[in-house]
């Protein structure tokens, strides 16, 4: 049994959603780094640094996927498979992201660390 391939104005959509990603992965990741250097230059509080980061994971996580987005528009065969990788990393990314934010922003942190 082959896997579906995606047409060529499918691939078209994937096409711009590399370049999307390449895009605001890069500028996220820039972010968090201009974040995380700030608190490491002045310390304003914990908070900072977990923000920072969380923006430096999420412009990571953002473009690890491109690769499998780039081979379904490149190769045959196994477009399904490519996407379905691709799908996993972004949900396993996603939640990793959403308890970074939760953990920075539960009040209590800052509270037991103090002004680290």
């Amino acid at each position: 049994m082959t896997e579906y391939e995606f047409t060529k104005d499918e691939n078209a959509v994937f096409e711009d959603l590399v370049k999307n990603l390449k895009i605001v992965s890069i500028v996220i990741g820039l972010a968090g780094l201009s974040v995380t250097l700030s608190w490491i230059l002045l310390r304003p509080n914990i908070t900072v640094l977990i923000d920072g980061i969380m923006l430096l994971f999420l412009g990571f996580a953002m473009y690890r996927p491109i690769d499998n987005f780039k081979n379904i528009i490149t190769t045959s065969g196994k477009d399904i498979s490519e996407l379905m990788t691709a799908l996993r990393e972004i949900s396993r990314d996603w939640l990793i992201v959403n308890i970074i934010t939760f953990i920075g922003r539960m009040s209590i942190i800052p509270i037991i660390i103090g002004n680290l």
